[in-house]
């Protein structure tokens, strides 16, 4: 699953590996929502003749989904923010998943949410993979009303029941885009996506509307909405940097709480820890690099290889029944 994801980071030699660790007469299955065509990745894979199944034409969304905008008015890219609460606190107030391009704005929107008395989780790469676990299970099981994503985090996410999505802030890219209003209308039902966009998103909005299986509507959240969520936004700011300044002073104690554990085991422990073997990686991070750039190149000469030793193993088999 996520395999082209697998080769763009540069895991060749791991995936080399488990292949070698296979039998030779494997059916191998890729899985994808991005799935990449590109022929040499596929071959890294030691894929014989793949067929490529698609459910859906590329870059186009659910036949159920409606896509909603909601423009900024020219210069006023600071009252996105309160855009993005006017509608969780009129209209979309549960299974709604929030994509934000940023780590540090989605936990500054996780703070703003408690301040308002919005339960929200939040899943980016700042948080352990047991944070990330409890903040999924918590909105699957609806102690959350809003969960709070990065793309990276968000990747594959498929979680029942979700109403709607809302761009905070639009990706780069169309086919972003198209993954993450794909969290809902999913299996045939009913789902809706909300963009905050500004004049800057012209271009990509054009994108969004050729690839649109519906009308695209516009939303329009009442001006009074959003002057009442922008000063109470601004006499939360006090708030918010308390919270902020008191989380990295958790985290510095944390750190220096495990960094006098690690002194304590090393005086009390010194003759085992000494006394165990190097560790050895399985690539050094100049290795990890320099497979990453190679690995369109490899792709083909792996693929090669596998055909030359099969055509060997046929030679051999025709020697031996003759």
């Amino acid at each position: 699953d996520e395999a082209d994801r697998l080769l763009e980071l540069g895991f060749q030699s791991e995936l080399e590996e488990v292949l070698r660790c296979c039998p030779r007469s494997r059916q191998t299955l890729l899985f994808s929502a991005t799935i990449s065509s590109d022929v040499a990745a596929l071959a890294k894979l030691s894929l014989d003749s793949p067929l490529q199944v698609k459910v859906d034409p590329t870059n186009h969304v659910a036949h159920k989904l409606q896509q909603e905008f909601v423009r900024l008015r020219p210069n006023r890219e600071h009252e996105r923010e309160a855009v993005l609460l006017s509608l969780v606190t009129r209209t979309f107030k549960s299974r709604v998943i929030i994509f934000l391009n940023s780590k540090s704005i989605a936990h500054r929107i996780k703070i703003l949410f408690g301040l308002a008395g919005l339960v929200a989780a939040e899943l980016h790469g700042n948080l352990t993979q047991l944070q990330r676990l409890q903040s999924l299970e918590d909105f699957r099981e609806g102690r959350a009303d809003f969960l709070l994503a990065t793309d990276l985090a968000g990747r594959g996410l498929d979680i029942r029941g979700v109403s709607t999505v809302i761009n905070f802030d639009l990706p780069s890219e169309i086919k972003t885009y198209v993954h993450r209003v794909g969290r809902t209308a999913r299996a045939g039902a009913d789902g809706r996506s909300v963009s905050i966009v500004a004049e800057r998103d012209r271009a990509f909005l054009k994108q969004v509307l050729k690839y649109a299986a519906d009308v695209v509507r516009t939303r329009v959240v009442p001006p009074e909405s959003i002057n009442h969520w922008t000063e109470r936004i601004a006499t939360c700011e006090e708030e918010v940097r308390a919270v902020l300044a008191e989380e990295r002073t958790d985290k510095a104690l944390r750190v220096a709480e495990m960094e006098a554990n690690k002194a304590s085991n090393l005086m009390n422990h010194r003759d085992e820890i000494m006394s165990r073997p190097a560790k050895t990686w399985f690539q050094t991070e100049k290795e990890r690099v320099a497979t990453k750039e190679s690995a369109p190149r490899m792709a083909g000469q792996v693929k090669r290889g596998e055909e030359v030793q099969e055509e060997r193993a046929g030679m051999k088999r025709q020697r031996q029944e003759g």
